[in-house]
């Protein structure tokens, strides 16, 4: 991804586990560079081109943000504050308004074709998010405060994913 934008959005997505209406939903005034931190409390709804509040009450959360991640939203922020009106009002992802879903569909297709990479999802991102974290060996409970779900909806969602985990116990008790 070339585009600043895009890649900042896309990071956000995998490496901090957002919702993509979260995401879009955010604004300058969301991101803490200093703490390394966004504070998730709402989310943008497609359909309505409105910004409402987060899925579930445990949706609002903070994220820290991982420095790689924060690189990349500081270069798209040094363009932003270059645009005429640039206020900390207004949205990472979009400016004025948030980015297109059908955009950013297109940008990501057109860079897993570039990239040669299977297509996925944009909500795959934060699938792969999960992923990340089980193979990691964080538990359900980290995992789930990090996403804004409940514990048992982690458990419920990704519990094939756990599966491998419990191979991993075993073979670390059979070393004993």
């Amino acid at each position: 991804i070339n585009d600043h934008g895009y890649k900042a959005l896309f990071e956000v997505l995998y490496w901090c586990g957002l919702r993509s209406g979260e995401a879009l939903a955010l604004s300058w005034n969301d991101i803490s560079f200093p703490k390394k931190t966004i504070t998730v409390s709402k989310t943008y709804d497609e359909r309505h081109k409105s910004v409402t509040p987060p899925k579930t009450f445990n949706s609002n959360r903070v994220v820290i943000i991982p420095d790689k991640c924060l690189e990349s939203l500081k270069v798209h922020y040094e363009q932003c504050v270059s645009y005429d009106g640039f206020s900390t009002d207004k949205f990472v992802f979009g400016y004025d308004r948030p980015y297109d879903d059908n955009t950013l569909r297109r940008k990501k297709n057109s860079a897993c074709i570039k990239a040669g990479v299977t297509q996925i999802r944009i909500h795959d991102f934060r699938h792969s998010h999960v992923s990340l974290l089980i193979n990691l060996q964080f538990s359900a409970f980290d995992i789930a405060k990090r996403l804004g779900h409940t514990v048992d909806m982690v458990n419920n969602t990704y519990s094939h994913w756990f599966d491998d985990a419990q191979q991993k116990m075993v073979d670390r008790l059979n070393t004993i």
